[in-house]
């Protein structure tokens, strides 16, 4: 995708035969916070597309490291995408780019070594787990629309989040491992 490529190419694609595809299930990652109503849905959608599908049963890869491992590149990048804006007039900034900026600042060498080190067994693990199956599938949100006011919903189902991207915990998970992921609606 790095290279021009004629829209037209991707037109003509064979039809999938989703009988043959293995298919695991999962509301939550095993730890993302997933609100119940966003679990009935999810739930309620695919047991509609199981019948067709050779294998769908719920599993998910062993991502529960994945939000602290996250949390840290997301720190160091904003400690090098802010530094300048930082120093100039950190008033300006976000309540949230300033958390990311100064949290970058308290981590050890140690605390980076091991997000690294965790990352790249975060994406051993994905490539293990796709051994055994071909698609992933998971609620595209874990909360229900909120309030654009509130830049990101503090609980879910009534219990507090420990950072403002924990709602997006499943996307975030995803994210770092650095697989290709697609959301529909």
């Amino acid at each position: 995708m790095s290279y021009p490529s004629d829209p037209e190419d991707f037109l003509d694609t064979a039809p999938a035969d989703l009988s043959k595809l293995r298919v695991a299930l999962s509301p939550d990652l095993g730890f993302a916070p997933t609100s119940q109503m966003i679990r009935r849905v999810f739930a309620a959608r695919v047991a509609k597309l199981q019948p067709y599908l050779a294998v769908a049963e719920e599993d998910q890869p062993d991502l529960t490291t994945a939000a602290r491992v996250n949390w840290v590149i997301r720190c160091l990048q904003y400690l090098g995408s802010q530094k300048t804006h930082y120093a100039e007039h950190k008033e300006k900034l976000s309540p949230n780019v300033r958390l990311n900026y100064e949290q970058a600042l308290e981590l050890s060498v140690e605390d980076v070594a091991e997000a690294f080190r965790e990352n790249g067994a975060l994406h051993r693990e994905v490539d293990r787990f796709f051994g055994d199956y071909d698609v992933l599938i998971v609620p595209g949100a874990t909360v229900t629309p909120f309030p654009k006011e509130d830049h990101y919903p503090k609980a879910v189902d009534g219990v507090e989040l420990e950072t403002y991207v924990a709602w997006a915990g499943l996307t975030n998970a995803l994210s770092t491992t650095g697989n290709p992921v697609v959301a529909l609606p």
